[in-house]
């Protein structure tokens, strides 16, 4: 029951589940956009953004050279350093300040302006070391779970899909004005498609689970391809009717906080 309350509150230290782990790093970033709403400093959120991601490429830059180096060097407190450093890695309060992962979140921001207001060299420049920034990550983050899991884990596969996801991205935004001419029942499945990678990303792990585990003792291993369609069509039906009237209640609720906030002045 505890975790249960936990997670319904984004509570940033304990969920029900594992995968939530990610929430509490997304309400971080988006508690940066609205203090800026607040002061009506959005503005200033791609060089904001692009400092948090400087944090976060000299740390990855620290982080891997100190595992590399210092399990060739002998001494207590090497070992010392070498043990801080992998809590350092995993430290949950680096992660809700984006120490971590602010590399990804800049780059994010940097695509939006780019899209929005153009490609500049200082954006070019800056979009290098945000991408250097992000592979680092992952291969620290291979690095840490190959330790968790005690498994021999190669970080070019995971490097491969973060690059080939991060070209669709790049690809399917350069694309925004040319999908005003696309048909509508095209334009309408990729909206669908894009809405149900999220409930995707949270729902198949507990839904998963539940179904192998009840129809494992009939099915066998055939419970792992129904699990994973019933994961899919539960995705479908939060995005189709529980999303939809959150959404609309909280839009009731918050339009007048919304209506007060100062409107994004011209520099």
């Amino acid at each position: 029951m505890k975790l249960y309350v936990c997670t319904l509150l984004f509570w940033p230290f304990s969920a029900i589940d594992g995968v939530y782990w990610t929430l509490g790093v997304e309400i971080s970033f988006y508690a940066i956009v609205f203090y800026l709403l607040l002061i009506d400093r959005l503005r200033h959120l791609e060089w904001i953004m692009f400092a948090f991601g400087m944090v976060s490429l000299s740390f990855w830059c620290v982080a891997l050279t100190l595992e590399t180096v210092l399990p060739h060097i002998h001494g207590r407190y090497a070992g010392f350093a070498l043990l801080w450093t992998h809590k350092a890695v995993a430290a949950r309060i680096f992660q809700l300040c984006l120490i971590q992962h602010g590399c990804f979140f800049a780059l994010g921001v940097l695509i939006k302006e780019a899209t929005e207001s153009g490609l500049t060299r200082i954006r070019l420049i800056t979009g290098m070391l945000l991408c250097c920034g992000c592979s680092l990550e992952i291969i620290g983050q291979n690095d840490l779970i190959a330790r968790l899991t005690k498994m021999d884990l190669n970080p070019l596969f995971p490097l491969a899909i973060w690059w080939i996801a991060f070209a669709a991205i790049v690809l399917s935004v350069t694309q925004v004005l040319a999908a005003r001419s696309w048909r509508p029942e095209f334009t309408r499945v990729l909206k669908f498609m894009g809405r149900i990678t999220y409930p995707l990303y949270l729902v198949p792990a507990p839904v998963t689970i539940l179904i192998c585990t009840l129809l494992a003792p009939s099915l066998g291993t055939n419970a792992v391809p129904v699990a994973i369609l019933g994961a899919f069509i539960v995705a479908v039906l939060v995005d189709a009717y529980p999303e939809p009237a959150m959404r609309g209640l909280l839009k009731r609720i918050h339009r007048p906080a919304i209506a007060a906030l100062p409107r994004e002045s011209t520099p």
